[in-house]
């Protein structure tokens, strides 16, 4: 099994390796679509819309949250089975995409309101975050995402 971090690393090779490896490879999809794929899923976190985040989210998928957290997707989407939301808000900013041929790699900000056990939103807060997305049957999946908090200026 490949682990996380690998994945990363060697997506990350593939990209930066020059013009030529990205040359003519968005047989697939385009950086739009995976765009559009990243706001559905926004959309799906706000509103707990489970069947959304099944078809949105790879059954490879690992998620490394910004507290250290890591989950696949059973664990990740169990609890908005519930039917009661976690996030209050979750948009995204700055979001740039590279397409590679039938894996796309998304670096961008999302700003993120949390609801707390007493179903109430929690402070706003910010994450900067790299995920993976992979073209499957003609629609994008994320496969892997890690987030992490940035530092503030002090």
């Amino acid at each position: 099994m490949i682990k996380p971090v690998s994945l990363i690393l060697v997506l990350s090779a593939a990209l930066y390796s020059g013009p030529s490896m990205l040359a003519g490879q968005k047989a697939h999809g385009s950086e739009d679509q995976v765009l559009e794929a990243e706001r559905q899923r926004f959309a799906a976190l706000v509103s707990a819309d489970v069947p959304a985040l099944e078809r949105l989210l790879g059954d490879d998928l690992t998620y490394v949250h910004s507290s250290g957290g890591l989950q696949d997707k059973p664990t990740f989407i169990a609890p908005f089975k519930t039917g009661k939301p976690r996030y209050a808000a979750f948009t995204g900013e700055d979001m740039k995409v590279r397409v590679a041929g039938d894996i796309a790699v998304v670096n961008g900000m999302a700003h993120v309101t949390s609801i707390g056990a007493d179903g109430k939103p929690q402070e706003p807060f910010t994450i900067r975050y790299t995920d993976i997305h992979a073209n499957r049957g003609g629609r994008w999946q994320l496969i892997a995402f890690q987030a992490t908090r940035p530092q503030t200026a002090r």
